[in-house]
């Protein structure tokens, strides 16, 4: 997420009058180029597609593959063919 941050794809929503912690607030896409990183824009279009956005501790749980909110979502082949060479040494 942080390096969508960098590359000015996604960014945080506004804190408000209360001052919500950061993990808290929710993820918006500011722009849904892609980045040339297939990971990076798997993550992208789950995040844009996700309707309302998730909170940033949402997307850490869902990322890091220990969150159970987002079961309609299935990663493409691409992403799964690139994680399974990354994995398993030939």
């Amino acid at each position: 997420m942080i390096e969508l941050a960098i590359r000015g794809r996604v960014e945080l929503e506004k804190a408000g009058m209360r001052r919500k912690s950061l993990l808290n607030r929710k993820i918006l896409v500011k722009s849904d180029t892609p980045t040339g990183d297939v990971l990076l824009d798997e993550a992208l279009k789950h995040m844009k597609d996700t309707d309302p956005p998730e909170a940033v501790q949402s997307w850490i749980e869902y990322l890091s593959g220990t969150s159970k909110l987002f079961l309609n979502y299935a990663p493409s082949d691409n992403v799964l063919t690139l994680l399974s060479w990354l994995v398993i040494p030939v």
